[in-house]
């Protein structure tokens, strides 16, 4: 009699960290209504003085500015709520960059990091929810700016181009010039390591899309490549028509 075999082992669930995105969720959407009712009382107190006061011309040009910085900040804080009831919608694929390029060089790892984007004018929209593409986004750019910031780089390089039937957007930190980033592997924390690509694979599955390369050879100072695509929203209907 043969013995039974062994159950096999549980998979390991894919750790795209549901449970932070949802108290983060949380607190991203009440910091946003605070900012907003703060900006509704500066907005107030400016309209007030405009009519009540004479001399303050550029006090009131600064406020102005100033309000718009914010609103621009509150723009760009409503990436990253996950909405589950949000749907595919067409997509600029170059306008998301240039808003996630925005909020990611607020984040400390992007700070001090040159970006040298080249984003083709012409290429299609994509059919995608905003949020979905937005956290793909920043999900690659933290991780390459972290591996390159511990490599000794100071600038990541961001592709976009397109077809007819595809989108494709490369982000790639190249190594660094010989005598950068010298610090032993074994010295470094997790703070550096690269994102899962399975958790952006996941992200891009629902839209069609695909992580095309995610080349990391396990030492940061050799650099890394992230290569992911979607589908353009002329190929979608071209599929849903049978064309």
């Amino acid at each position: 009699m043969m013995p039974s075999e062994a159950p096999e082992a549980p998979v390991p669930p894919i750790p795209v960290a549901d449970a932070w995105l949802g108290v983060s969720d949380d607190l991203l959407w009440g910091i946003n209504h605070a900012l907003s009712n703060r900006l509704a009382a500066v907005a107030a107190v400016v309209r007030i003085l405009q009519f009540s006061d004479t001399g303050l011309d550029p006090l009131f040009s600064v406020l102005g500015q100033e309000i718009t910085n914010l609103e621009k900040t509150i723009a760009l804080l409503r990436l990253l709520p996950r909405n589950p009831d949000e749907q595919p919608e067409p997509v600029h694929l170059t306008d998301t960059l240039t808003s996630v390029l925005a909020l990611h060089r607020l984040q400390s790892d992007g700070r001090d990091l040159e970006y040298e984007v080249d984003a083709a004018p012409d290429v299609l929209p994509v059919w995608i929810e905003p949020s979905t593409l937005a956290h793909a986004l920043l999900l690659l750019l933290s991780s390459a700016a972290r591996i390159a910031e511990r490599a000794g780089n100071t600038s990541i390089s961001v592709t976009c181009r397109g077809d007819e039937d595809w989108a494709t957007l490369a982000i790639e930190s190249p190594p660094p010039q010989p005598g950068a980033g010298e610090a032993e592997e074994s010295e470094w924390d997790d703070s550096w390591k690269p994102v899962d690509a399975r958790v952006v694979e996941v992200l891009l599955e629902g839209a069609g899309g695909e992580l095309m390369e995610s080349r990391f050879a396990g030492d940061p100072a050799r650099g890394v490549c992230y290569r992911m695509r979607l589908p353009t929203l002329l190929a979608v209907r071209r599929t849903r028509n049978g064309i």
